[in-house]
């Protein structure tokens, strides 16, 4: 598990997108810290940020469903335990096609 997942599970979102930042930095082609650096941006409401870092890792090749799911298990558990609204846009982004 990466340094940026480890600050992103204990809530501290801010060291998680610094991480992030310094990841994509050294290494752009990095797949992972876009993921990071996006599901952390959801949690600051950052909704365009949050959205371009998720396409990003979807581009480079992540399944961002997958890992959002078995991170959060689905939207509403994400919504009900944050307490953020996912705008419907990001949402559909992070829900299976099979659902």
């Amino acid at each position: 598990m990466s340094r940026s997942l480890i600050y992103l599970s204990k809530g501290e979102i801010k060291l998680a997108i610094e991480d992030s930042n310094m990841a994509i930095k050294l290494n752009p082609e990095l797949d992972s810290p876009y993921y990071t650096r996006g599901v952390a941006w959801l949690h600051l409401q950052e909704w365009d940020k949050a959205k371009a870092d998720l396409n990003v890792a979807k581009n480079k090749g992540v399944d961002i469903i997958a890992l959002f799911h078995n991170k959060y298990g689905d939207i509403a558990i994400f919504e009900q335990k944050t307490g953020i609204q996912l705008p419907t846009d990001i949402a559909s982004m992070l829900i299976p096609s099979d659902v």
